[in-house]
């Protein structure tokens, strides 16, 4: 469509939300916060939106997880901020806990400032 443009966060969008599992972004900049989330980790977070999944979890990966999980990433990444493993427990929005495990990549340079400022501008 004419005069239509599409985000990065669109473009993820269509491309994340297709997978079973929950996708997020967040960044290595030492503030770990959320950029991005899928509509499956909204949904494991029994979420119906990626924006109430940030407000549940305050776009941060420390709401994300629960209290005694917590371990900054850059302590859980070690020397292979590439490419890790880990897993924690989390509570739901509706109170239930559950455990997950996740493969972490380092490397995108999505932090969706580009968007915020074309929203901002009115585009």
């Amino acid at each position: 469509m004419e005069g239509t443009e599409i985000t990065a966060r669109d473009q993820y969008h269509q491309s994340f939300d297709l997978l079973d599992g929950g996708v997020f972004m967040i960044l290595a900049d030492g503030t770990e916060r959320v950029v991005f989330a899928s509509s499956r980790t909204a949904a494991l977070y029994e979420c119906g939106s990626e924006e109430e999944f940030l407000e549940l979890c305050s776009s941060r990966f420390r709401g994300m997880v629960d209290f005694d999980d917590y371990k900054p990433l850059d302590e859980i990444a070690g020397n292979h901020p590439e490419h890790f493993y880990f897993s924690f427990h989390y509570q739901t929005k509706k109170g239930y806990f559950r455990k997950e495990q996740h493969a972490a990549a380092g490397g995108s340079e999505y932090d969706g400032s580009a968007d915020r400022r074309r929203e901002q501008a009115g585009a």
